[in-house]
């Protein structure tokens, strides 16, 4: 499904067709993930990121929709039907050390990267494509 068909079956969704009746008129075929983590494999990064960016149902039965264009050029449609919020307590102290770590090494190289485009922004840069 290209992104064009994905964006106006996602309209659908959220005007409240099914997900299932959409996808038999298509012949889609629909997954279930229960229990999805950030760090799950087995998933197309691109759909599992999108999932953690959807906003909460606004209610206890309420479904948030979202779509996102994948590697192959294929739209994958996206329904939300429910958060559950991490446990930090529940880390083991070694768990804790290592994601805290990740984060540290996330804001590092977000700060480099700004001070990178910061120079950039302000120095005319010449690239010898030659010596790439």
């Amino acid at each position: 499904m290209t992104a064009k068909d994905g964006q106006a079956l996602l309209e659908r969704l959220r005007n409240g067709e099914s997900i299932e009746a959409i996808a038999k008129a298509r012949s889609l075929s629909v997954e279930q993930h229960e229990g999805l983590r950030r760090d799950a494999a087995g998933i197309e990064p691109a759909v599992r990121d999108r999932v953690f960016a959807i906003p909460r149902p606004a209610n206890e039965d309420g479904v948030s929709y979202d779509g996102v264009s994948v590697d192959d050029g294929s739209y994958v449609l996206i329904a939300l039907s429910r958060v559950q919020d991490g446990q930090v307590d529940a880390l083991e102290e070694a768990q804790a050390k290592q994601r805290r770590a990740g984060l540290l090494g996330i804001y590092r190289n977000s700060d480099r990267r700004e001070l990178v485009e910061g120079i950039r922004s302000r120095l005319e840069i010449k690239v010898f494509e030659q010596n790439l």
